[in-house]
């Protein structure tokens, strides 16, 4: 299965900020460092695209204006 990425790159921490925020969500979100091979991975960067991978145009913050702001909610 070939990857699919966005425009750019994003921290994890930043996008469930933000996509709390456009729930209007009172959860505090805090950043927290991942042990074992996947928290190795994501701090090295081994979880970003390789290179030649396709990219999409539509960035997150986008995304999250069109489907997520755009809706109501409680």
């Amino acid at each position: 299965m070939p990857d699919l990425a966005g425009p750019g790159e994003e921290l994890l921490v930043d996008m469930v900020r933000a996509y709390a925020r456009a729930m209007r969500s009172r959860t505090r979100v805090i950043q927290i460092r991942l042990p074992g091979g996947m928290g190795s991975a994501m701090r090295d960067g081994g979880l970003l695209p390789s290179r030649g991978t396709e990219r999409g145009v539509v960035s997150f913050r986008q995304w999250l204006d069109r489907e997520v702001r755009g809706q109501s909610h409680p």
